[in-house]
């Protein structure tokens, strides 16, 4: 054995014994140099020697799981061992739990001496053994204590534990209901919401979703009347599993905790169930501590009164644990008190953490200890009585006692970040001073490190002891340091932003507005930056506090007195008020816009040229976007500001800013209403081939396989050249930007240009049809292994809708099918492009219904209903594309609806519709800047002009039918007209025929207009 070696082995060890249950596997896989035969036979020699009866048998466990880490079975071993031992085990322990009525004094033992079976294998395949004996005379019952014994049991791997129990549980519940059994039901709901609560394993937020779940069914049967004790019980857990809640609204989550708490003191009083009410007492007080809603000062009193009261019956000398966690959650009440004597209340706090600590010793309770001395340690350091120096010994004496039990390697790392912050204070932030340091230590850069600053980083002596110039003088350089990690290209990404907001945290706790009001408005306004470009957690509840850092720093930084400050946080704003996701989309962006023209009355082109035009590229931005006002403006704001943005971001000065802006104005241009559509989308392709001249798959190849995503978008949709060969560069694009997005490093870029390739393949002309929309179908299908309805409900949306139009072009099988499938697919649509939110979705999407019930209602069968249908989506989709809003769509769906009306003879709707597709056709023709194309809009349109002219006839409206011809201007309308074919049965009066021969003699001049 490598004597160098025994340290680490030791402390990976410790570490491991230390570890939350469940994360054995974690640790150990953040070590693989280290897992070998030598820690193993140390781990046994250590097992060997120890006294106490659980550290051995964690001792055991560890071993066990080392052990199948470097000797993996086979997999036919594992089959053979799942097969063999743990079904004789599983039998064993049933029969015993049976026989004995669920007495944990029976089974436990069986348990203990079994530990290495109780793993995820057993819980995987208990299911489908157990189903086939559920109706064999006490199985079920033997099961459901079974899992509920071993959901509590103390030993063995916490985390596999709790699968085997909810493995169990959901067992019984597929033979179980509420109407068969409905007080053993709610039981099993009550304990399988227990199990997800305290579960190890799988994504926590949904955990406590199912909990939450199971909870509530559990009550529909726990009524208070029926079942008081179990409802108040079940009120109890609920309270818990929303305090723990991720999410939904975290102040409204413990709003639902509390609720749930007093509901379960209704019943369970002093008197009648005292431990029970000591127990919700001290929940309810831990949730009032922690409450965001009410008075903060109202919530702490609620929180201390309650605490005193649950000490009422949890005394030392009766539950002497449970006594000692509320001392503790008391101390940081009176810790964080606000009313009251700030002095005094401290000294309640450290009298309450000495208390808890006569119970938590070190060997008994080496984690609640180690917390208990860390928060003794910053009582200390915050204390107004007695010595300063002392109360610093004392309070960094504590929390150094702490941290060598949580966090061993807190101490180093902070010395780490004092070295690097002090780097970066003597370079005045110089990456090529700071970023070799980082590089380094690029094992040090993790969330662990992350979670020890929150610990230690206080403990800075410019922040516990400093005046607020040296605090001041700090604050910058963090500020500094923080940009540089932001910015650093090595380590992980996430990691590194969680280290940048973690700093900031803990920064502001000792840098007041009060004592040091500019340091902390810069503090605030690049922390909600952090959060904007933060990779964990919940999207939405990060750009919320991105907002509430920003306009906490908006409140120092006035434009009276900082108006550059002012600026650059109003121009934050813009960033995070366009990407937020909570609350209403076009309230966003208009908050979004009102930002950028703050921020524009200080940065002036002149003054400042660059922030001026990073304002100017994200205004365009939110234009482009914008929900309100009239759609064809706001993109003509959009491309004048790109526009502006170009006078100073040029390719020479500003290569990489140049490069976005020509993206952001070709997807403008794409999107355009006005002007000739043709001659748009040529713009849009001019835009991104220049772009490409920066971004090129050797130096960005993350923005260029995205502007091949959005050039094969482009090539769908063009008018110019043949329509077979763009598809084909449209794939093209598209499979190449799939070189780069992968769904490995890039799930979420994968699945769109999986969407874009699945709509491509709807379309194609070459190869076989059938073969390309199965691929279509292929590659939609696998966009939605990403883009699900909760997280991505509007990609999810546009998929389905994508879908739906893939099988209403399908042929194979029956078509009736495939149309009433497409129809369910645009139908799902709708439930998330409302016209409310996803105005343009909504109608794009009632023009594909529309059009898949004009094909239904040409097959034979419900021929009425379906032509009435698709009359009232197209109806509905020309809300939304009017001639002055959406001229191109206006037109297609004025066609299509048009024609619906003019075989059946409804005249008079059909002269509406048509008139409407007229009308965006003269709007399209005076956008169009030149001659050729503006006779080519009206070719394409001459069918309309045609059926409006025999509608008017149809209708003996003579006038109007002359006056369509003459807004036509075309030859071919008037000797149309001439033809017999296009009169209605009797005479046509002289004077019409006058007028059609005026106009033919006329139409030269006409055309030369």
């Amino acid at each position: 054995m490598d004597k160098q070696r025994i340290p680490r082995y030791l402390c990976l060890i410790e570490e491991l014994l230390r570890c939350s249950p469940g994360r054995e596997e974690a640790v150990l896989s953040d070590n693989p140099d280290l897992l070998d035969a030598d820690l193993l036979k140390m781990m046994k020699q250590r097992a060997a020697a120890e006294k106490d009866h659980d550290t051995v048998n964690r001792l055991n466990v560890l071993a066990q799981l080392l052990e199948e880490k470097l000797n993996p079975p086979s997999r036919g071993d594992r089959e053979q061992l799942a097969n063999k031992d743990q079904l004789d085990f599983l039998l064993k322990v049933l029969q015993a739990t049976r026989d004995s009525q669920g007495n944990p004094q029976v089974v436990y033992p069986i348990l203990q001496r079994n530990l290495a079976k109780l793993n995820d294998n057993l819980a995987a395949w208990l299911p489908t053994w157990a189903t086939a004996r559920l109706y064999e005379f006490g199985f079920a019952p033997a099961l459901l204590s079974f899992s509920n014994l071993i959901a509590q049991f103390p030993l063995g791997n916490k985390a596999s534990n709790m699968e085997i129990a909810i493995a169990g549980y959901e067992t019984i519940l597929k033979v179980l209901n509420s109407q068969n059994d409905p007080e053993i039901w709610a039981k099993i709901q009550n304990n399988w919401g227990n199990a997800y609560s305290d579960r190890v394993k799988g994504d926590q937020a949904e955990n406590l979703e199912m909990a939450i779940s199971a909870y509530q069914k559990a009550l529909s049967v726990y009524t208070k009347e029926a079942f008081p004790a179990d409802w108040a019980n079940t009120q109890n857990n609920l309270g818990t599993a929303y305090w723990k809640r991720i999410k939904g609204d975290q102040a409204e989550n413990l709003e639902l905790a509390i609720a749930a708490y007093q509901k379960s003191l209704s019943v369970c009083t002093e008197k009648a169930f005292p431990t029970e009410w000591a127990d919700t007492l001290n929940n309810l007080g831990m949730t009032y501590w922690k409450r965001i809603k009410g008075d903060k000062a109202e919530n702490l009193e609620l929180a201390i009164t309650a605490y005193q009261k649950a000490l009422s019956v949890f005394t030392k000398e009766a539950f002497s644990t449970k006594w000692a966690d509320i001392q503790d959650n008391l101390g940081n009440a009176y810790s964080n008190r606000i009313e009251g004597d700030k002095a005094e209340n401290l000294e309640m706090a450290i009298t309450a953490y000495q208390r808890a600590l006569l119970v938590y010793t070190k060997e008994a309770f080496p984690t609640e200890w180690a917390d208990t001395q860390i928060n003794l340690g910053n009582a200390y350091s915050s204390r107004i009585k007695g010595d300063k120096v002392d109360n610093s010994q004392k309070g960094n004496y504590h929390k150094k006692k702490g941290l060598e039990i949580i966090a061993p390697k807190a101490l180093e790392e902070l010395q780490f970040f004092t070295d690097i912050l002090r780097a970066t204070a003597d370079s005045d932030g110089d990456p090529q001073i700071v970023y070799p340091l980082l590089e380094a230590n690029l094992d040090k850069l993790n969330d662990n490190f992350a979670d020890n600053l929150r610990l230690t980083i206080t403990d800075l002596p410019e922040f516990s002891q400093g005046e607020p110039k040296a605090k001041e003088y700090m604050a910058m350089a963090i500020g500094d340091l923080c940009s540089l990690i932001q910015e650093f290209p090595l380590g992980n990404k996430a990691s590194n932003m969680e280290i940048v907001i973690a700093v900031y945290q803990e920064a502001l706790k000792v840098l007041t507005c009060d004592s040091n009001p500019k340091s902390w408005a810069a503090l605030q306004n690049n922390l909600g930056i952090s959060y904007l470009g933060r990779i964990r957690g919940n999207r939405a509840d990060n750009l919320e506090y991105a907002i509430r850092h920003l306009n906490l720093a908006l409140s120092v930084r006035t434009k009276e007195k900082f108006p550059d400050d002012w600026a650059a946080t109003q121009t934050n704003l813009v960033n995070v008020y366009r990407n937020r996701v909570s609350e209403n989309k076009s309230d966003n962006l208009e908050h979004a816009i009102l930002c950028a023209e703050k921020a524009l009355e200080v940065y002036s082109k002149e003054e400042f040229p660059s922030e001026w035009a990073k304002l100017q590229n994200n205004l365009a931005v939110a234009y482009n976007e914008r929900i309100r006002g009239n759609r064809a403006d706001n993109l003509e704001y959009a491309i004048a500001a790109y526009n502006l943005a170009l006078e100073v971001h040029t390719k020479k000065d500003f290569p990489i800013d140049w490069a976005g802006a020509q993206q952001n104005l070709g997807n403008a241009y794409s999107n355009r209403i006005k002007g000739d559509k043709k001659e748009n989308l040529e713009k849009f392709i001019s835009c991104l081939t220049q772009a490409l001249e920066v971004y090129t798959k050797e130096n960005y190849p993350y923005q260029w396989a995205i502007i091949q995503n959005n050039l094969g978008t482009f090539y769908l949709g063009r008018i110019k050249g043949e329509k077979e060969e763009n598809l084909e560069k449209s794939i093209s694009c598209l499979t190449q930007a799939l070189e780069v997005h992968t769904k490995e490093n890039f799930p979420i870029d994968w699945a769109k240009v999986q969407i874009n390739l699945g709509s491509a393949y709807i379309y194609r002309i070459k190869e076989d049809k059938e073969e390309n929309l199965e691929k279509a179908i292929g590659y939609l299908t696998r966009a939605l292994e990403v883009y699900t309805k909760e997280k991505f409900p509007d990609e999810w949306a546009t998929i389905q809708r994508n879908l739906g139009g893939a099988y209403g072009y399908r042929s194979s099988g029956n078509m009736k099918d495939n149309l009433a499938q497409a129809i369910r697919y645009f139908t799902l649509v709708l439930e998330v492009h409302t016209k409310e939110d996803f105005p343009i979705q909504w109608a794009r999407t009632q023009h594909n219904l529309g059009s898949a019930y004009v094909r239904l209602y040409n097959i034979r069968g419900s021929r009425v209903e379906n032509l009435k249908n698709a009359i009232l989506h197209f109806n509905r989709s020309l809300e939304i594309h009017t001639p002055q809003a959406h001229p191109i769509e206006c037109l297609s769906i004025s066609r299509r609806l048009g024609a619906l009306h003019f075989t059946q003879g409804d005249w008079r709707e059909a002269i509406d519709t048509y008139e409407q597709g007229i009308t965006a056709v003269e709007l399209s023709r005076s956008w169009a800047s030149t001659d050729d194309r503006r006779q080519e809009i009206l070719a394409e349109a001459i069918e309309v002009y045609q059926k409006q002219v025999q509608a008017y006839i149809n209708t003996e409206q003579w006038d109007k039918a002359i006056e369509t011809v003459e807004r036509s201007k075309t030859r071919n309308l008037v000797e149309l007209l001439a033809n017999r074919d296009l009169y209605p049965k009797g005479d046509i009066p002289q004077e019409i025929i006058f007028q059609l021969d005026r106009l033919r003699r006329s139409i030269p001049s006409l055309e030369r207009q």
